[in-house]
């Protein structure tokens, strides 16, 4: 063989040796990290992987199978068979951890929202339209119920303090919108409060007494819009504060059967009642000086 011809063979076999090389390095970096959507991840006994992150799908780590830092299953589950290794920690979010016996996991194990899981086989079980309807009646139960414990209330609050109830009433008939605005600003100040409060030692003595707060304005807010839904309902007329609390509370209990629609009038409707007791504090202060 001429030397000439020697060195250009010597010459390609270097070329794809380095080819080779450059190629199984290339595959195994773009195994180091695995991200998949709607799908499922499986470490096999060769595979060395940095992290293994599923969304929407199931991460299975075979026996001898290593992720050297975070396997996350979101939407799945994290299966370990016996001999596979994690160096880092498992998360799983909506879905279950199956370790066998011998699987190994350095850092911590942490499953969050099991009952996501659960929501999604319910929903499998009694397919999308038997959940809606479940889901609807579940609702409209906890609505009536809600809508009897109002009617309870309401009517304690008639005979102690009818004044302020027909004050409220009356500040919702001549502003709503602003009665909105004022409700609005009253939940969002009462969540700051709550959120800059909470774990001190002031929140302990602050927090029971601003719960307490927003639970007596709730029900006299509730109170007060149902009898302005009376009123409407009424047309105006000359009837009772009592009955026109009644009548507030049959529609509040029809709307309510509504869905969506209904459920976030009676929100609304609520949310007003609530702005309309901060807009009459003032008044209310003097009917009970009075």
């Amino acid at each position: 063989m001429k030397p000439h011809a020697r060195w250009l063979r010597f010459s390609l076999m270097s070329l794809l040796c380095c080819w080779c090389r450059v190629s199984a390095a290339e595959g195994l970096a773009e195994r180091e990290e695995i991200v998949r959507f709607g799908d499922d991840i499986i470490v096999t006994a060769a595979d060395v992987l940095d992290e293994a992150v599923a969304i929407g799908g199931s991460v299975t780590v075979l026996s001898g199978g290593r992720v050297t830092q975070t396997v996350i299953a979101i939407g799945g589950d994290v299966i370990l068979q016996s001999g596979a290794q994690i160096d880092g920690d498992v998360i799983v979010v909506g879905g279950e951890l199956r370790k066998e016996e011998g699987a190994r996991v350095s850092g911590k194990e942490m499953v969050m929202a099991g009952w996501l899981r659960d929501g999604v086989n319910t929903v499998h079980r009694w397919g999308p339209i038997g959940f809606l309807y479940r889901l609807y009646i579940a609702g409209v139960v906890l609505h009536l119920g809600t809508v009897l414990l109002l009617a309870a209330s309401g009517i304690l609050l008639i005979l102690l303090m009818p004044e302020s109830v027909q004050t409220i009433a009356t500040t919702l008939q001549r502003d709503l919108l602003m009665s909105g605005v004022w409700g609005v600003g009253g939940l969002l100040l009462g969540i700051l409060l709550l959120g800059l409060t909470a774990g001190s030692l002031l929140g302990l003595l602050f927090v029971p007494f601003l719960l307490f707060v927003f639970a007596f304005i709730g029900v006299l807010g509730a109170s007060a819009s149902t009898v302005f839904l009376g009123e409407k309902g009424s047309g105006g007329g000359n009837d009772s504060l009592l009955r026109r609390f009644l009548l507030g509370i049959v529609i509040l209990g029809i709307c309510g059967l509504i869905p969506v629609i209904g459920t976030m009038a009676c929100g609304m409707l609520w949310l007003c009642g609530c702005g309309a007791v901060l807009m009459s504090y003032g008044r209310l202060t003097a009917v009970s000086q009075a």
